[in-house]
């Protein structure tokens, strides 16, 4: 059981088995901790424990296992991440994934440094976690055939404050490249974790809690954070990656993208309708992962449309557009 639990950790993982709608809490050997690396080795732990040798991607028997390493939950920039181990369909292969927003964080705010999920819901489901006091096991089949975006949405009007892990319609129809999205703006889990979850009959997993991870020396954690914050008021690149993100980088981006065989002023064109000009027509604002040390998303506009969406990066829409030579950034 728990020999030593080092700060920073909270040395317990919730177990879930979907198929008897059961829930256990296990401690995690404070000794096995030390000699792992964050949330991606003991992950590696977990599923080898709980993984009966056999079992395909798509199997009951193969566990999906959620990690956040020891730092998350800290106010420490880039220490938002969370792991996703199983195996995938896309290689067959234990793999592992990871993703931003607020997934990680709100894993350790329910009290738990690891998620570990087991066989499959009888029904279409959403598993809802705040804390060791609350695991409840929803029927969700309002939710089926609906994407990522909607799900999330959907969820948060009656969950505003937790942070949604959701698959989509690919995922329930079980495509071995489908993925999963946190929080309607970050992926996890290229290779299948999509149809991993709907082979659980999972449909989402909400997180939330008010528990924060105890640091050894608080003093000596805030004078590191202080020198990092210092020293990103003093980058030079500052102000423009305030304001336009990766797109700061376009002119280099630009470079590598534009088609050789084309005129100059059709060059001209798509470096202003996909970069900077054209980005900053549709951005609302710019958003982040807890503890990000860059804001590196963005929420846009889409006027012929109506509509507002969040978007990993606008930089993917930029590629994109320049490739196959759209006449716009709203349409790319």
């Amino acid at each position: 059981m728990l020999a030593r639990k080092p700060h920073g950790y909270l040395g317990r993982a919730l177990v879930v088995d979907l198929s008897r709608g059961e829930h256990w809490v296990e401690e995690l050997d404070g000794e096995a901790l030390v000699g792992l690396i964050g949330g991606f080795g003991v992950n590696k732990l977990l599923f080898r424990r709980f993984h009966g040798g056999k079992a395909s991607p798509l199997d009951p028997g193969n566990p999906l296992v959620l990690g956040a390493g020891p730092l998350v939950g800290f106010p420490l920039p880039g220490a938002c991440r969370v792991m996703a181990d199983t195996r995938l369909p896309a290689s067959g292969a234990l793999s592992s994934c990871s993703g931003g927003m607020g997934l990680g964080v709100a894993l350790r705010r329910a009290g738990f440094d690891h998620l570990v999920l087991l066989g499959r819901a009888r029904g279409l489901s959403v598993l809802l976690v705040e804390g060791p006091g609350r695991v409840e096991l929803l029927p969700a089949r309002e939710l089926a055939g609906k994407g990522t975006v909607d799900t999330t949405f959907l969820l948060r009007r009656t969950y505003p404050r937790h942070s949604v892990l959701c698959t989509g319609p690919a995922g329930e129809g079980l495509v071995h490249t489908s993925l999963c999205m946190v929080d309607g703006c970050s992926t996890l889990g290229r290779g299948g974790l999509g149809a991993v979850m709907g082979a659980k009959n999972l449909k989402a997993v909400c997180l939330a809690g008010g528990e924060r991870p105890v640091a050894r020396d608080e003093r000596a954690l805030r004078r590191e954070l202080e020198g990092l914050v210092e020293r990103r008021r003093r980058w030079p690149m500052a102000e423009a990656t305030r304001k336009l993100g990766m797109m700061a980088a376009w002119p280099l981006y630009f470079r590598q993208l534009a088609p050789l065989a084309i005129p100059e002023e059709q060059k001209e064109r798509l470096y202003r309708a996909f970069g900077p000009e054209g980005y900053l027509g549709l951005k609302r604002k710019r958003i982040s992962c807890p503890s990000c040390f860059l804001p590196d998303k963005d929420e846009l506009a889409l006027p012929s449309k109506g509509v507002q969406v969040r978007s990993t990066s606008f930089l993917n829409a930029a590629i994109l557009g320049c490739l196959l030579n759209f006449q716009d950034a709203e349409g790319a």
